[in-house]
């Protein structure tokens, strides 16, 4: 097999010869990155519209207290903050090169999908049961700080580990 020039996922501004297998594996692992990023998006953009539908028409928050109006509101905007991040990543996320920076990345993605999944249930519980921020929330706002600071570092560290 012929040895061909590919990009190494760092900015895709280094090129580097790499043997076709490699180049394979590395799509499939950023099409299946960028495939959940997308799908875990865009669920949770769909959560924020059905949160926003439910407080325009059947919660009536305009009506409520100012506690349990800003509990809604502010758990409400939560939501919006990864289902952003996951679909930012859905378009640019690239894994790099190096072999152990990838876990980097896909631990970075576990923690974005599960501050996803956190922030819709903030949401759910946390303005029903008219309680403050809990662990649910603090979690979320955790992880989704967690995810996006290893997407952060990793095409970094890996530039650093290849020089």
């Amino acid at each position: 097999m012929q040895p061909m020039v590919g990009c190494l996922g760092v900015g895709c501004g280094s090129q580097a010869v790499i043997s076709g297998q490699e180049l394979r594996s590395d799509a499939m692992t950023q099409n299946s990155m960028r495939r959940l990023h997308f799908a875990v998006g865009i669920l949770t953009v769909i959560a924020f519209i059905a949160s926003g539908a439910y407080m325009m028409f059947v919660a009536n928050v305009n009506a409520l207290p100012p506690g349990p109006h800003l509990l809604y509101i502010s758990r409400h905007i939560y939501m919006l903050g990864p289902a952003l991040v996951n679909l930012l990543l859905s378009v640019y996320v690239r894994p790099v090169a190096h072999p152990r920076v990838p876990r980097l990345q896909w631990a970075g993605t576990i923690f974005l999908v599960i501050a996803s999944i956190l922030l819709v249930l903030a949401f759910l519980l946390e303005p029903m049961a008219n309680r403050g921020r809990t662990v649910v929330s603090a979690l979320g706002i955790f992880t989704l700080w967690a995810g996006t600071i290893l997407h952060v570092i990793a095409p970094r560290l890996g530039r650093m580990l290849r020089t």
